[in-house]
């Protein structure tokens, strides 16, 4: 895939600029060059945008090996003109009523971690710089906090 100038992966080395693939895919790629973590991106070359525009579509086999085969993937447009508002992004796309059923699942084990966590944290409610529920807060002074936080 990273032959093609126009469908190319978003990666810290891969042949990306402003002027041929937009300012977001730039910025995703200045994130992964700092080794952030970023969600797998194939940018569409602006040539490659004004082809499907023409009926003339990229090898979208290609484009969809990249990711895991149940992904969840979205389309968001990357412009070079930061100021263009351009089309809004489409999330969600292969959303299903079996992958609806994952997640639900997926957030059910993950509220019942979140609730055994929260109920550490009421153990001390008089800690300082904690709120009743555990959660870490930042003071924006040097003072201790009280747990007075809702």
């Amino acid at each position: 895939m990273q032959n093609n100038p126009n469908t190319t992966l978003v990666t810290p080395i891969a042949p990306i600029s402003t002027a041929t693939h937009g300012g977001r895919a730039k910025c995703l790629q200045r994130l992964a060059r700092l080794d952030l973590p970023v969600p797998t991106t194939v940018a569409l070359s602006f040539d490659a945008v004004h082809k499907i525009a023409s009926e003339n579509l990229p090898d979208i086999e290609a484009i969809l090996e990249q990711f895991p085969q149940d992904a969840l993937l979205c389309v968001r447009p990357s412009s070079e003109d930061p100021d263009w508002g351009g089309p809004s992004a489409i999330l969600n796309i292969g959303m299903s009523d079996a992958r609806v059923d994952a997640m639900a699942q997926s957030a059910t084990e993950n509220e019942t971690y979140k609730q055994r966590v929260d109920h550490q944290g009421q153990d001390q409610p008089n800690r300082p710089g904690v709120t009743r529920r555990g959660h870490s807060i930042l003071p924006s002074s040097s003072q201790p906090m009280s747990d007075t936080a809702p």
